[in-house]
């Protein structure tokens, strides 16, 4: 969703995500306002169904073309605002990939997730792999604002599921951006949880706290 020129306000909702390999994810492009600030962004995930891995593996080609079982798995890839992006009507192809930003990130910026249910996430998969419900975008090095979540429930999801905070990649440290230190974007980054419910059926009993 980052796109030059773009809206300021995006809004996903009432989609049913299941298996995913990065997650679902939203962003802005800083097309307007003061450079230093993105405080009039907001990106929001509303009334979304995210289920972290199904009995059977139903999205996958049965000729094996795309085959996830050995990746880890997300529901939710960290969003941000960021200073530029592609047009809206790009003129060629990106040799980058989707989640790849372009540009620094801006300032500010709001994510807010309301109403999300989140199911089936157990710390691994069937393959043994990680499975989260939160990740940090690996190209985040600048900045990810604050993300919101609000009135959450949570189906048959374990304690150690709800977030992936990767540690810094070495390949952050340049002497154009960090110097010669990794950002530490990864380090920063703040998720609260409120008025969060769940069914702890076939889970242990636990208590989720509200910021981690």
């Amino acid at each position: 969703m980052s796109l030059v020129k773009g809206p300021h306000t995006a809004i996903f909702s009432h989609m049913t995500i299941v298996d995913n390999f990065k997650g679902l994810s939203n962003g802005l492009a800083r097309s307007r306002g003061p450079a230093e600030y993105g405080g009039r962004w907001h990106m929001q995930l509303n009334k979304n169904f995210i289920v972290g891995e199904a009995p059977e593996l139903l999205d996958q080609p049965t000729d094996g073309s795309w085959n996830l079982k050995h990746q880890d798995k997300c529901g939710i890839y960290s969003m941000s605002v960021i200073h530029g992006a592609k047009p809206i009507h790009p003129t060629m192809a990106s040799p980058k990939p989707y989640d790849k930003y372009k540009s620094y990130a801006a300032w500010g910026g709001k994510a807010t997730l309301q109403g999300n249910t989140f199911k089936n996430f157990i710390g691994t998969t069937a393959a043994g792999k990680r499975m989260r419900i939160l990740c940090i975008n690996k190209h985040a090095s600048d900045f990810i604002p604050e993300h919101e979540l609000n009135q959450s429930h949570l189906v048959n999801v374990d304690e150690g599921a709800l977030a992936y905070l990767m540690d810094p990649p070495s390949g952050w440290a340049n002497v154009k951006d960090c110097g010669n230190f990794p950002c530490s974007t990864p380090k920063n980054y703040l998720a609260s949880w409120t008025e969060t419910s769940y069914d702890i059926q076939n889970t242990s009993n636990f208590n989720y706290g509200s910021t981690f």
